[in-house]
């Protein structure tokens, strides 16, 4: 367990955890999204370090203070966005936000199962509630099927609640685009490889056999094909596509 410590804690080295700060002061500074750092920060100690709920808060303290520094200094500075009809900024309209991330979040999952992003754009708004209700039953059916992994790995439940965790920035958008899955990707795709390693292990059956085959070729072409068709002009929707670019 103590290998697996961050090494600033491991080394007992002030300079690591100011360098690790500095670092994350940085990214903030380059886009808010870099919140979804943090995310990865707490699903770690929450979920791999095996302490009190106490001693797993306090090596977070120094994060949180950073957050909250650079949020006051955000405001103070007159920067963010109010009332533009794209954007809800959590800070200032959190009930807006709540009420955006009931029906954003589950599009992200969305967007990542099934390799298509900003599918509510081409969607009628009074019919969008279906696909926000489709996002979150797919959502839920993934976590139905990796919940054997979740079970048994710690290291699988820190992607899970990393990942999950890190979507929640992107929810301030009122689209599901693909620049806010991002962070969210990177535990997203370890577990999705994960659960095709855990069905390629099962490849004597004809289920997991097929299900392998059919997940592993939805998301290496599917993707790349609506790519090419939503741009090319083949479809009437790319010129709605460059205009939200």
């Amino acid at each position: 367990q103590t290998c697996a410590l961050p090494i600033w804690r491991r080394e007992q080295h002030a300079g690591f955890l100011l360098l690790s700060l500095l670092l994350f002061v940085l990214a903030l500074l380059t886009a808010e999204a870099a919140l979804a750092v943090a995310a990865y920060m707490g699903a770690w100690v929450l979920c791999i370090e095996k302490q009190s709920l106490p001693r797993k808060v306090l090596p977070l303290l120094p994060v949180i203070a950073v957050i909250l520094l650079w949020r006051g200094a955000y405001d103070a500075g007159g920067f963010g966005a109010l009332n533009i009809g794209q954007y809800v900024d959590p800070g200032r309209s959190p009930k807006d936000f709540l009420l955006n991330f009931v029906s954003v979040f589950p599009l992200i999952a969305f967007s990542q199962i099934s390799g298509i992003d900003t599918l509510i754009m081409y969607v009628h708004p009074q019919q969008q509630w279906q696909l926000v209700a489709l996002g979150w039953l797919v959502a839920i059916g993934g976590v139905w099927l990796i919940w054997p992994l979740l079970k048994a790995n710690a290291s699988d439940r820190f992607w899970f609640v990393g990942s999950l965790v890190a979507a929640i920035p992107g929810t301030a958008l009122i689209s599901a685009e693909s620049r806010t899955v991002t962070f969210s990707a990177i535990g997203f795709f370890y577990l999705l490889a994960k659960w095709l390693v855990h069905l390629y292990r099962q490849r004597q059956r004809w289920l997991p056999r097929w299900t392998f085959r059919l997940v592993l070729g939805w998301h290496g072409v599917l993707p790349l094909l609506i790519a090419v068709v939503m741009t090319s002009g083949v479809s009437g929707f790319s010129q709605l596509s460059k205009q939200n670019q």
